[in-house]
């Protein structure tokens, strides 16, 4: 199982087994309506896990221009790759099926 170990855990009730989970969605989509969504930055809170980099946060002037392009480079695009794709893709999958699906971000 390559889930992450809180998230749903399909083939254990209450929900369908995973084959049957795109039906089960669909079947159920009319009578849900969904708000989905992110943070703008969700993967910068393991900036400072990451062993090379946590030190070289706390440096005075370098730390700020450090976190600064890394937001840039790194959290920006990894955010949009790993929970940005995926919550459109929902919500279109849910809209698709007749239900009415709302999307945000929140920045800042």
């Amino acid at each position: 199982d390559l889930g992450l170990p809180w998230g749903p855990r399909y083939g254990h009730a209450p929900l369908p087994a995973e084959a049957d989970r795109d039906a089960a969605w669909r079947a159920v989509a009319p009578e849900v309506d969904l708000l989905i969504g992110t943070t703008r930055d969700e993967t910068a809170m393991y900036l400072p896990a990451l062993p090379v980099i946590a030190p070289l946060l706390h440096v005075p002037v370098v730390g700020r221009a450090l976190r600064a392009v890394l937001m840039r480079a790194v959290v920006g695009p990894t955010t949009r790759a790993v929970y940005g794709r995926p919550v459109r893709a929902f919500a279109a999958r849910h809209r698709a099926a007749g239900g009415r699906a709302v999307r945000y971000v929140l920045r800042g």
